[in-house]
């Protein structure tokens, strides 16, 4: 399943966890990557480095805010559904 989610970019969270950030699809600008244990790794994809960019790859700190805001709710909506599943007789 994918599901694009519209705000101030294009968000794409596909099954696996995966979330790409990017204007375009040949150069992503950032991907967020979210593991089990709750851990979200934010790394740029264009270089490979953790927690930072190179010069000219430009980003939007708003929308990735904006982007985590929107994980953590889904993560409370998850959760809630997970505990009534294991409340069921």
């Amino acid at each position: 399943m994918v599901q694009t989610i519209v705000t101030r970019k294009r968000f794409t969270i596909e099954e696996g966890g995966n979330v790409g950030i990017g204007t375009t699809i040949p150069n992503p600008t950032q991907m967020l990557h979210l593991t089990r244990g709750n851990h979200v790794a934010l790394r740029f994809a264009a270089t490979g480095v953790a927690g930072g960019a190179a010069p000219g790859n430009a980003y939007d700190l708003n929308a990735a805010k904006e982007l985590l805001e929107i994980v953590r709710a889904q993560a409370e909506s998850i959760e809630e559904l997970r505990r009534r599943m294991e409340d069921r007789p």
